[in-house]
């Protein structure tokens, strides 16, 4: 792994990625992981942010480029709640491009 001093990184020109949505908040090849106590709607706000990824309509403020296609995995409620919430979230976003695992 290579080290540098803070200096060095100042001093380099390195090229930002391009944003999927918002700016910089999802990148090419990143991964999220979102962490909080139970019930504060973790999963909804998720959820909704692949849905806004794959249809490329973005999410509050958030712009979304172009459309690309997601995965959401899940593995902490009941898959019917899952099956519930992908109906009414196919309703407001409907996508083929959105992929879940349970």
């Amino acid at each position: 792994m290579p080290m540098y001093n803070l200096a060095q990184l100042a001093g380099m020109e390195v090229a930002r990625p391009e944003s999927i949505l918002g700016p910089a908040l999802f990148i090419p090849s990143g991964k999220v992981e979102v962490y909080g106590p139970t019930g504060r709607f973790k999963s909804f706000l998720v959820m909704q942010s692949c849905a806004a990824i794959s249809t490329g309509v973005g999410l509050f403020e958030w712009e979304c480029p172009k459309p690309r296609p997601t995965l959401y995995v899940q593995g902490e409620i009941p898959f019917e709640y899952l099956v519930e919430r992908a109906r009414h979230l196919y309703a407001a976003y409907p996508t083929d491009q959105m992929w879940l695992a349970h």
